[in-house]
């Protein structure tokens, strides 16, 4: 195993109030820079899940709803395994909540799944209870498909929030999308599509499971990185005042 994460999965925060989500972000970005390897082999790891599916799927020749339906599963099944994946690296108990952390993920991936089906962006709404549900799990707050009702409630909770940490991640999913499209402007067609997605997904995904770790942990009480790391200023002033 791939270890970019030693660090205790619960900490107090009692007394501190919630922090912005720009912090969790800038934390998300940090650790991806200190950690860009691990972090990366574990992306291509996620990466063969889709991958799979698009090779099994192509001989069939399907079109329209069904095959975004298909390929919107897999893409999803390997994101969410991903989050799922990067939280017990914090957490820990990898080998006993596995099965959890893959019903949570196959869940969250069959509604994704549906939704592409009808109209793709629709999955994208739904993002943050799809990607609490794989840390729910991680964390063991919840165990396989109780993960997914429970991360509805706890974004149906902490709706201003979670919309923010979405918003955010969609953000910085359109700017590396657009970059690589553009970068890869002389291949054209399908070629320049399909590389374009493969490198930004290599860029968002870790990034995302990061942001969403760490907006759960705050939301819920486990911090998952400590409170210096994601708000130094804050701790610095605190400590002048002392």
């Amino acid at each position: 195993m791939v270890k970019v994460d030693q660090q205790p999965a619960e900490e107090a925060v009692a007394d501190e109030s919630p922090l912005p989500t720009g912090a969790f972000f800038e934390a998300a970005f940090r650790r991806f820079g200190q950690r860009f390897l691990g972090y990366e082999l574990w992306t291509l790891a996620a990466l063969v899940i889709p991958g799979i599916v698009a090779i099994a799927v192509r001989p069939l020749s399907v079109d329209g709803p069904t095959a975004y339906g298909v390929l919107g599963f897999g893409y999803a099944l390997g994101h969410l395994a991903l989050v799922g994946t990067l939280a017990v690296l914090v957490t820990g108990a990898a080998r006993e909540r596995a099965p959890a952390i893959a019903l949570a993920a196959l869940s969250g991936a069959i509604v994704a799944g549906v939704l592409c089906a009808i109209f793709p962006p629709l999955a994208l709404l739904v993002y943050p209870p799809l990607a609490y549900a794989p840390i729910a799990a991680a964390a063991g707050d919840a165990d396989g498909l109780r993960a997914l009702p429970q991360a509805t409630a706890l974004a149906v909770r902490s709706f201003g929030r979670s919309v923010t940490a979405l918003l955010g991640v969609a953000a910085v999913g359109l700017a590396a999308w657009f970059g690589f499209v553009i970068a890869l402007s002389p291949l054209g067609g399908n070629d320049q599509k399909v590389v374009a997605l493969t490198l930004s997904t290599l860029l968002v995904w870790p990034i995302a499971a990061l942001v969403m770790r760490n907006v759960y942990g705050d939301l819920t009480g486990r911090v998952v990185l400590r409170r210096e790391e994601l708000a130094p200023e804050r701790v610095r002033r605190r400590r002048g005042a002392r």
